[in-house]
């Protein structure tokens, strides 16, 4: 099981093998809202020229505000937040 204690060495070891960063919850999350918070990441991080610090900020806007639900903040960004996936 996944815990905030890992990410301490967790991160530093994915860093190293070329990751470009890590997105982690600092708390236990319910299944069926990651799973809503995956799908909607990667929906618009695969197909938009977004940072990954923009969309982690506008993802947790919408949660709140359209859902009433403060879930997106459990989650974390271990990146340069200008991260972001370029098509040429």
């Amino acid at each position: 099981e996944m815990s905030a204690l890992l990410y301490s060495g967790l991160v530093p070891y994915l860093i190293q093998k070329g990751a470009r960063g890590v997105i982690g919850t600092e708390v236990d999350t319910p299944a069926l809202f990651a799973a809503e918070f995956a799908k909607r990441f990667f929906q618009r991080f695969l197909t938009e020229q977004i940072g990954l610090g923009q969309l982690m900020l506008e993802l947790r806007r919408e949660f709140v505000e359209k859902h009433n639900n403060i879930s997106g903040l459990f989650y974390s960004l271990y990146s340069n937040g200008a991260v972001c996936v370029v098509r040429e």
